[in-house]
């Protein structure tokens, strides 16, 4: 059984370097090869991904980089996997660390439980001091919403959807590859199709991936926005797809929106994100219980303004076909 490893990227040069030197000190022997879709990088990236080709090689494994001119994460994805040869697809982005296990956990997992596509615990780290904060937002029931890979499981369990998920190639085959329309949430929507198609979609609690926060508050509300913008286009295409859970931070923003002509909503409204960014803070009392409330507001306002613009746009544009 060999495993393909497959990596969209696009102006990485920073991060690129961690993720695979993470592979290189992998201890599955079905590695056998990593596929890099590059995205017209222009900041020294396919540089930097030519220089670790000997490294790999001298562990018995390739490293093949892909020219992407699609651009995009998911057409980066189907490029990678179309190219693939292993039975299990390994999908990782280009900002990570993982561990020397990971692969060899992953396996062991989808072994254990029978299932056709599986994923690992989730953990993000920041390097600044903003993304610490967003980090451990993030970590928190507050910033994730309970989802049991961000919430130490202790136990496989079957779900939906799993981050950064591993799967037999036939699940890529039988559901038609990943939505290139789909310029973000596509890992989402290609396991619910997954699990439309009776395929098992199990959540580990190992191994861990290690995801990189977003280090500037502006960067993180331009990647919370276009989550939102994006989940409105799966909701769209598949409207069993929204969680209770989502419906809350969509709720929390109606509110807050209603507040200049209903004054009384903001003590409300001031209550709900302080008490949320308390319940980070009594887990990490080194952090700004200023900037835990910014990113809590954050986190629930750029996803749900993002989901609420899509939304009011789409429903424009289909008024104006009529």
């Amino acid at each position: 059984m060999m495993v393909s490893v497959v990596i969209p990227c696009r102006n990485e040069a920073g991060t690129i370097g961690l993720v695979l030197e993470s592979l290189l000190v992998q201890d599955a022997p079905e590695l056998s090869e990593i596929i890099v879709a590059d995205g017209r990088s222009a900041d020294g990236t396919v540089t930097t991904l030519h220089e670790y080709r000997a490294a790999f090689l001298a562990r018995g494994t390739t490293l093949t980089v892909l020219d992407n001119p699609g651009v995009s994460t998911p057409s980066g994805l189907n490029l990678a996997v179309r190219a693939a040869t292993g039975q299990f697809i390994v999908r990782l982005d280009a900002h990570c660390r993982i561990e020397p296990s990971y692969i060899r956990e992953l396996l062991a997992g989808a072994a254990l439980t029978g299932a056709d596509v599986v994923g690992p615990a989730v953990t993000y780290y920041g390097h600044s001091r903003v993304g610490q904060h967003i980090a451990a937002t993030l970590n928190h029931r507050v910033g994730n919403g309970g989802t049991p890979s961000r919430n130490r499981q202790a136990r496989p369990v079957r779900t939906v959807h799993t981050v950064m998920s591993c799967y037999r190639r036939e699940v890529w085959e039988r559901i038609g590859g990943y939505d290139e329309r789909l310029l973000s949430n596509e890992d989402f929507e290609f396991d619910y199709r997954a699990t439309a198609a009776r395929f098992a979609v199990y959540s580990l609690p190992v191994p861990t991936y290690h995801a990189h926060a977003r280090e500037t508050l502006l960067a993180f509300w331009r990647q919370r926005f276009r989550y939102g913008t994006w989940k409105y286009a799966v909701v769209r295409k598949h409207p069993r797809s929204m969680h209770l859970r989502q419906a809350v931070p969509l709720v929390f923003t109606v509110v807050c929106l209603l507040t200049p002509a209903v004054p009384v909503l903001l003590p409300a409204v001031l209550c709900v994100l302080v008490a949320a960014a308390a319940l980070v803070w009594n887990e990490h009392r080194r952090l700004s219980p200023m900037r835990l409330v910014a990113v809590v507001a954050i986190t629930y306002l750029g996803w749900s303004l993002g989901f609420f613009r899509a939304a009011l746009t789409d429903t424009l544009r289909r008024r104006i076909r009529r």
